[in-house]
């Protein structure tokens, strides 16, 4: 009987297995935890009402206070060389605007690739947010995909967001 709970605490102590997900014509994958699901149009439209919303987003809640999301833009003009000055057009257009606290900025390497980080906080009409914003490119297209969270409750997600960035890969 110890046996069998002792398994039973071990199964359900245990951390949740996390999703790969496949975008982007399977150039984009990453490590998807598994509390998280595919944000609804309307979702996306509610959270990121720009005139350009990401193409993919996922969550944990209703309330959209943790999520993660992405986007693919085709250009013949993109390549690789290019990512530092892009990242750099990218960080200068974020880092300006009013409310933007920017922590960190520039080239890293995830899974052998190089991507271009920007670490922010960004004062939001609800409250202010945590971002982790990565640009991958290829021949071609770039990829910009972000991870964030309420300031509220980052310290007890960041952990977990920054594992999602670390499962990136771009092909």
């Amino acid at each position: 009987m110890r046996r069998v709970l002792f398994f039973l605490l071990l199964f359900v102590a245990a951390p949740a297995v996390a999703e790969p997900v496949r975008l982007f014509d399977n150039a984009l994958s990453f490590d998807l935890p598994s509390a998280f699901r595919p944000m609804t149009a309307a979702d996306i439209a509610k959270k990121y009402p720009a005139q350009q919303p990401p193409q993919h987003g996922y969550t944990d809640s209703d309330t959209l206070g943790v999520t993660i999301v992405a986007t693919r833009n085709v250009n013949p003009a993109h390549t690789p060389d290019k990512l530092k000055a892009f990242g750099e057009t990218v960080q200068r257009s974020i880092g300006g605007r009013a409310g933007i606290t920017m922590h960190h900025h520039g080239v890293v390497s995830i899974g052998g690739a190089e991507w271009y980080a920007l670490d922010f906080a960004a004062e939001t009409a609800n409250e202010p947010v945590e971002n982790r914003l990565r640009i991958g490119i290829r021949q071609g297209y770039v990829v910009i995909f972000s991870v964030n969270a309420t300031t509220r409750v980052f310290p007890q997600r960041e952990a977990e967001l920054l594992r999602v960035l670390e499962s990136l890969k771009l092909d």
